[in-house]
């Protein structure tokens, strides 16, 4: 009896809720894992939940006995059985068809990415580096947030006189074995550097690939900026590709927020919540700064690949078989710089990616960057970043923390 009434009791106060969320993208899984972090800390939720791609189902609602949906809506067929239901609903990235003040789904709330204000980041990001030629690379089948996503990168570029040139995909041409090719070759005819935004870290994995395949050098000759920040995609691009990380997760914890509202009936009108763009990861398909010196250009990036080791002045002009003398005069008319403050620039950014992205300890990370000991470490990064290794980890630490929610 114990037992039923415990059954009854979890079924009856437990919200049973569907959700339609892909995992096969970066985006989907943490907009899920956002869910799960507001669950945890909240209510406790029953969660349906198919892994996969974008084709998902929705379970038997009656049956099951669902109270809520949150959901990626792919097609029309998938939009029917939802509106069927008539339970609260939050949507995620609707389309403008969805999204139309006459769609039935104008009833339901969502969660979006800022995609404009991801494709301003992204021109401030290359306007700092000093490009002056610019592409954008969308999605084939032109989604809203595609669209949104050019827009705002070329409205930023067109605010400082720059123009943006634009891939326009062949629809029926959409397979990518037919479509390298055409884009292949519109990548060679783009004047030479360009700094180029792909609309989702996929679409630049693919443009990082017709590169490869036209002898188009990246970052050298176009610099590739991706978006979702998938670090399986970006990780395993070559070289690395460089990614507009998304407040995806923080989205998920909004949607949670807001449905739950909606089921207990406190929310009575439909909101939208735009996940923010939040930072550029840099990885080494944009680690290039635009100079004219080409001379300048090959010293940065002798610095860059060789930030782990302890590099100095003098074996940078070595390498450029110029005196020592020489090579900080150019540096110093190209970039207004010594070459010490660049090799200081690239070590402080090695030893803050271990710092962020690894639990590795300050004595292993002493070692790893060569040097001596790592009270030699602690000051040089005092000195360079003006706070204590911990500290930085710790404010990285509580940063990504108030990201999350």
């Amino acid at each position: 009896m114990e037992q039923q009434i415990q059954e009854t009791t979890n079924r009856d106060y437990i919200p049973r809720v569907a959700l339609l969320i892909e995992t096969s993208r970066s985006f989907g899984r943490e907009v899920l894992q956002g869910i799960i972090q507001y669950t945890r800390l909240y209510t406790p939720w029953h969660l349906y939940h198919l892994p996969g791609d974008m084709s998902q189902t929705l379970p038997d609602m009656v049956r099951w006995g669902g109270n809520g949906i949150i959901a990626r809506i792919p097609n029309a067929k998938i939009e029917k059985e939802i509106l069927a239901t008539g339970l609260p609903v939050v949507g995620i990235t609707l389309s403008d068809e969805q999204s139309s003040p006459t769609s039935p789904c104008v009833r339901f709330s969502e969660v979006r990415a800022d995609s404009r204000a991801a494709g301003r980041m992204a021109a401030e990001y290359f306007l700092e580096k000093k490009f002056q030629n610019f592409a954008y690379v969308g999605e084939p089948r032109k989604e809203n947030w595609s669209e949104q996503r050019r827009e705002g990168f070329r409205h930023r570029l067109e605010q400082e006189g720059y123009p943006c040139h634009c891939y326009i995909a062949n629809t029926s041409q959409l397979h990518w074995g037919k479509e390298i090719d055409r884009l292949g070759k519109w990548l060679q005819s783009l004047p030479k550097p360009t700094a180029l935004l792909a609309a989702l870290d996929i679409r630049g994995r693919q443009v990082i690939s017709a590169c490869g395949e036209f002898g188009i050098r990246v970052p050298d000759d176009i610099a590739v900026l991706g978006i979702d920040n998938d670090e399986l995609i970006c990780g395993t691009s070559q070289p690395p590709m460089s990614s507009i990380q998304l407040g995806a997760r923080q989205g998920g914890f909004k949607a949670a927020e807001m449905l739950a509202a909606m089921m207990a009936g406190t929310m009575k009108r439909p909101k939208c919540y735009y996940a923010p763009a939040i930072r550029v990861v840099e990885r080494p398909s944009t680690d290039i700064f635009m100079v004219s010196d080409e001379i300048v250009a090959e010293a940065v990036r002798f610095i860059t690949v060789n930030a782990m080791y302890p590099v100095n002045v003098a074996k940078v002009a070595e390498h450029m078989q110029l005196s020592r003398k020489t090579i900080e005069n150019r540096f110093k008319k190209s970039l207004n710089c010594t070459v010490l403050s660049v090799i200081n620039r690239e070590r402080i950014k090695r030893i803050q990616l271990l710092l962020t992205e690894t639990n590795t300890s300050i004595q292993e990370i002493a070692d790893k960057c060569h040097f001596d000991n790592a009270s030699n470490l602690c000051k040089f990064f005092r000195r360079e970043c003006q706070m204590t290794m911990k500290t930085y980890r710790q404010q990285w630490l509580k940063q990504q923390f108030e990201e999350k929610f």
